[in-house]
């Protein structure tokens, strides 16, 4: 599904500013690295982080970051899978975008996060390809990197604006269904 043109911002899903991961709870999508970076910068933002999709179920599925998100309390949700009004309003109502994972299928998947919304992203596979400039790129194995790339797109309002005009231009690019 790619949203290429502005959603209309409704009904905001969450009380309070969140960063918001979208996709399944699996080991290759390096949510584990992505909580504990949230851990480094919880004392230091008053966001959440919305973790969208579904979570059991797989073969391959990752309990682990279940068990470690409760450490967490409320500051970390997990919604499961949601319709797509409910998603459009969860990504038009985010402060950023965090994508994490190690593999090439997911930066196609990627492509379709066409809103106005600042990514922070894996530099695995060819997911900087498909950023071309648009994300703020992390190493995904470096926790202290993913919370500092994670930490300056959430302060730095200019760079959010910039990352999420640019980002909504080149969803343009790719081929396929939009909304």
């Amino acid at each position: 599904m790619l949203f290429r043109v502005p959603i209309e911002k409704k009904e905001k899903p969450s009380s309070r500013p969140y960063l918001l991961y979208v996709g399944n709870i699996k080991p290759h999508k390096n949510l584990s690295r992505l909580l504990e970076a949230f851990g480094l910068l919880r004392d230091k933002i008053s966001h959440d982080l919305v973790l969208v999709g579904k979570k059991e179920g797989f073969i391959t599925g990752d309990p682990e970051v279940t068990g470690a998100a409760r450490k967490f309390g409320d500051r970390v949700r997990f919604t499961g899978m949601v319709g797509e009004d409910e998603l459009k309003q969860y990504y038009a109502h985010a402060e950023a975008l965090a994508f994490p994972s190690f593999t090439r299928d997911s930066a196609a998947a990627l492509g379709s996060h066409g809103v106005r919304l600042p990514v922070a992203a894996s530099a695995a596979a060819s997911i900087p390809e498909v950023l071309f400039g648009c994300g703020s790129i992390f190493r995904p194995l470096d926790v202290s990197d993913i919370a500092q790339k994670i930490f300056r797109l959430i302060r730095d309002s200019k760079l959010r604006r910039e990352l999420a005009k640019k980002g909504f231009a080149r969803v343009r690019e790719f081929p396929g269904k939009h909304l």
